[in-house]
């Protein structure tokens, strides 16, 4: 159902006015890598720190912490993760062979 012009205008406002913006898929990979980064080297001191990772990408500490929570593979991610796929033709080399 297409917007009119008002609605569109009230959706922009209400974007601007929000106190919870949404943060979207490349910034939260962002902030995960760099913590992962952190963690990983080690490099924990006054300079580089987590709620320092979250300043630059200007997210909030409570944000921030949420998206390192975030579980990334649910089952909605990888359904049948453990299941043999018997679906489509069969294969012309058996797993067995491979």
């Amino acid at each position: 159902m297409p917007q009119t012009r008002h609605q569109e205008a009230a959706s922009q406002q209400n974007q601007a006015n929000a106190s919870n913006p949404h943060h979207n898929t490349p910034q939260k990979a962002r902030i995960r890598e760099a913590a992962f980064m952190l963690k990983t080297n080690e490099e924990w001191n006054g300079r580089h720190n987590l709620n320092s990772v979250f300043e630059r990408h200007g997210v909030s500490k409570t944000s921030g912490y949420t998206m390192l929570r975030e579980n990334l593979y649910s089952d909605r991610t990888f359904p049948h993760r453990n299941e043999l796929e018997t679906r489509g033709a069969p294969k012309k080399i058996s797993q067995e062979k491979i």
